[in-house]
């Protein structure tokens, strides 16, 4: 067998060692479905285990990566748009007179023409807001993606009893649990 023959036979061996742990089989009836032994199964269950755990890791940096970039450009763009929204705006006026006539110091009337007048003036912006909750919502998603969000508060209380009702216990009950917990792990700890 060629060294490509025998990477291929690998290859095809933690294919179906894969898919069967996926339907939940044990490694002794993999072992004996695959014809290797079941010492083989758990060396190729562990190979797979450290590749699905990379491959996932590099996806979800990946994903997490280009959501930034998204986020990012919004950003810049609500940005932009915020900084255009405070530039002085022109504002043009025209004015337009209705003929009539005008008197002449001799006393004689001529019509007068209508005439147009117009005229522009600059007026400075505060800036739209809405552009600056737009970035303030770009920052929010990018403190929940990098995982800075300030962390929920609950009250133990509220937790507790939450608890308690969903496993038909008493709050009291539940504490003493969490009490009793949290003991052995400082327990675990000193040591």
């Amino acid at each position: 067998m060629t060294i490509s023959q025998s990477i291929f036979a690998t290859q095809e061996r933690r294919f179906k060692i894969a898919s069967l742990y996926l339907q939940r089989k044990m490694q002794s009836e993999i072992a004996a479905e695959v014809g290797v032994s079941q010492q083989q199964v758990s060396y190729d269950l562990k190979f797979l285990r450290e590749q699905w755990l990379a491959s996932s890791l590099r996806d979800f940096d990946a994903a997490r990566s280009e959501e930034l970039q998204r986020i990012d450009e919004v950003e810049r763009q609500a940005y932009a748009a915020w900084h255009r929204s405070q530039q002085p705006r022109e504002v043009s006026l025209t004015e337009q007179t209705e003929g009539g006539e005008v008197v002449s110091a001799d006393g004689t009337s001529q019509p007068k023409r209508p005439t147009r007048k117009a005229s522009m003036r600059r007026e400075g912006q505060s800036g739209d807001p809405r552009f600056l909750a737009v970035i303030q919502k770009c920052i929010d998603q990018r403190c929940v993606i990098l995982g800075l969000e300030s962390p929920l508060r609950i009250s133990i209380d509220q937790a507790a009893a939450k608890v308690a009702d969903e496993l038909g216990l008493t709050k009291a009950e539940v504490l003493a649990e969490a009490t009793a917990i949290l003991e052995e792990l400082d327990h675990g700890q000193d040591a």
